[in-house]
């Protein structure tokens, strides 16, 4: 999707795809098990725990998030080349989305917390 006036330039800016689609999916998957409350049960001994289908559906999205590299270093390489080369020129537009949605989901993952880029 394009905004108006906005050509295409190549390349087009790729922020964890993978990466952000998994997230959404626990967190889909977080909010349904809270609205039906069935997201933990506790035994009325208190001293087991049983989790539902959808918290060890969670879990398991969590650890697949996990094996993710925080930065695809190949990628990185790629980009940094055709900048010293003169040969990648993101449009505003494009950057500006990556930004949004990168913030988004960093919202979505930090549950509400502000995440701090600068360090």
């Amino acid at each position: 999707m394009r905004a108006e006036g906005e050509e295409k330039r190549g390349w087009s800016v790729k922020i964890s795809g993978n990466q952000v689609e998994s997230l959404l999916q626990v967190y889909v998957e977080r909010a349904r098990g809270q609205k039906r409350g069935e997201a933990l049960r506790v035994s009325p001994q208190g001293d087991s725990l049983a989790l539902s289908l959808e918290a060890q559906r969670m879990n398991a999205l969590k650890e697949r998030l996990r094996e993710i590299p925080p930065v695809r270093q190949e990628l990185v390489a790629a980009f940094r080349e055709r900048l010293e080369k003169g040969r990648y020129h993101p449009g505003g537009v494009e950057i500006a989305r990556k930004m949004l949605y990168r913030e988004a989901v960093d919202f979505i993952v930090s549950e509400g917390e502000r995440v701090d880029h600068s360090a």
